[in-house]
């Protein structure tokens, strides 16, 4: 979607430079305005996955009594009992953090690309693309 969004306003950051902008202030400004999107993307899609997490991990709890074992010798109430009685711990595995720190950096490498990409696209040949 960035890059797209940045080929279909290439023209516009083109007149912006036309009128006397600096390269390095269209730059600034896409930067910002993605950077903006990212880091307000990051925290509401953390707080929906652990808002998920935290609501239907207590639901997928298996609720069959077990056949054989200790387990086996109580009834379907007291298993039922027991299991709501037993606090649900959710252990979340280290590689979600390793997952998190990727994405963080996926993030910050795609603005950086994207800024240096609207740094270097060359103003005639961007103003002259349009008049096809």
């Amino acid at each position: 979607m960035t890059w797209n969004s940045l080929r279909e306003r290439q023209i516009n950051f083109a007149v912006l430079r036309a009128l006397g902008t600096e390269p390095l202030l269209v730059t600034q400004m896409l930067a910002w305005e993605q950077g903006l999107i990212y880091l307000l993307a990051l925290p509401i899609g953390i707080t929906f996955g652990l808002l998920l997490t935290l609501t239907l991990i207590p639901n997928l709890i298996i609720s069959s009594t077990p056949v054989a074992g200790t387990l086996g010798n109580l009834s379907g109430v007291e298993y039922n009992l027991l299991q709501h009685t037993l606090p649900v711990r959710v252990q979340p595995p280290l590689s979600l953090v390793f997952t998190l720190l990727a994405l963080v950096g996926i993030a910050i490498l795609s603005v950086y690309l994207i800024a240096r990409s609207s740094r270097r696209t060359i103003l005639a040949q961007t103003i002259r693309l349009s008049q096809d």
